[in-house]
């Protein structure tokens, strides 16, 4: 029985475990709703969606439909370094006249703090960012956030 409990707890945390996995390189995939796909997701890339989007809860609901099971629409948030655990997180650039700057640092990095190497995104009005989990990011200006959540990931943060 104890052989049991122990194979049914590896199993839950490998389970548990492998959606917040990483890839070990880095890239940043850049494309347009029109050829979006949801392979691109799996790919646990940031990526950056050219279009203007006026609406992007509307995009979320027709992309990412069946990705997450709920939302946490945050509005707009003050530039503030964070490191989120859901499954995706939707940065939207809202300001229809300024840039932001939005500093991403690959999730091996994380743990050098300030001294971590970072990639320089600059979304231009009503762009989007599309972050995976556990990478930071640090905007330069106020953007809205969306993140989007599953259980797995939910479990995983709570823990």
């Amino acid at each position: 029985m104890f052989i049991v409990f122990i194979i049914a707890l590896i199993t839950l945390y490998v389970l548990l475990s492998y959606p917040l996995r990483t890839r070990p390189d880095f890239q940043i995939i850049q494309t347009n709703v029109e050829s979006f796909k949801p392979t691109m997701l799996l790919e646990k890339y940031p990526i950056v969606i050219d279009d203007r989007i006026v609406d992007p809860a509307s995009m979320v609901r027709t992309i990412f439909k069946y990705q997450y099971m709920w939302l946490k629409d945050d509005g707009a948030i003050a530039p503030a370094p964070a490191c989120p655990k859901a499954k995706y997180t939707v940065l939207y650039n809202g300001d229809s006249e300024n840039k932001i700057d939005v500093n991403i640092i690959h999730p091996k990095y994380r743990a050098l703090g300030d001294q971590a190497p970072f990639t320089k995104v600059i979304l231009h009005p009503h762009q989007t960012l599309v972050m995976p989990p556990l990478w930071s990011y640090l905007p330069s200006a106020a953007v809205n956030r969306i993140e989007l959540w599953d259980v797995s990931h939910w479990i995983v943060s709570v823990l």
